[in-house]
């Protein structure tokens, strides 16, 4: 494909969990991973959970940085 136009109600994602499906949509997983699991094992841990059943994940300590130099326009490929 050559171009993609991405259609959003809003430009901004609500957290850096929702960065992962619109960055992989531009770049098709070289700059935060091929896998929204790969990028959850990365840069977040279970905050809220019962059992096995994850409801809510946090950030990393100092991932949120990491996240936004991969993204930045001077780190593209």
């Amino acid at each position: 494909m050559q171009r993609v136009i991405g259609l959003t109600g809003t430009p901004a994602p609500n957290g850096m969990m929702d960065l992962w499906a619109e960055i992989f949509l531009l770049d098709n997983g070289q700059r935060l991973g091929r896998t929204l699991t790969g990028y959850r094992a990365n840069y977040f841990h279970p905050a809220w959970m019962s059992g096995f059943v994850v409801y809510k994940y946090a950030i990393n300590a100092g991932c949120a940085e990491v996240i936004r130099s991969k993204i930045s326009t001077s780190a593209s490929a």
